[in-house]
């Protein structure tokens, strides 16, 4: 699979950019008071596998594919702008996963 410069910079720039805090520090409180079934860091995991496919020109692939559905998730993450860390990986997962929707169905 080939992919644009840009899906590329876009992916580079999600895997460089610091994680904030909530995604790691999942927990029963934070999953019971947004109402997910499933944690963050799958969430996670998934575009950080997608970012890197995406530079390696490889096919669309994640154990943890399932938890990009999960539109929860996706909406909580870009309602986390609470500081300029949040803001920041909140729009970069914005726009990786926009290339992802570009490339498979979620």
């Amino acid at each position: 699979m080939i992919y644009t410069d840009k899906e590329k910079q876009i992916a580079k720039e999600f895997i460089d950019c610091k994680i904030p805090n909530y995604m790691y520090d999942y927990d029963e409180e934070f999953k019971k008071t947004h109402h997910l079934d499933m944690d963050t860091m799958e969430y996670y995991e998934a575009l950080f596998d997608y970012a890197h496919c995406i530079l390696d020109d490889y096919k669309l692939e994640s154990n943890f594919s399932k938890a990009l559905r999960n539109k929860e998730l996706y909406f909580l993450i870009m309602k986390q702008k609470k500081n300029i860390i949040q803001k920041h990986f909140s729009n970069k997962v914005s726009m990786l996963f926009e290339v992802i929707k570009k490339y498979i169905e979620i």
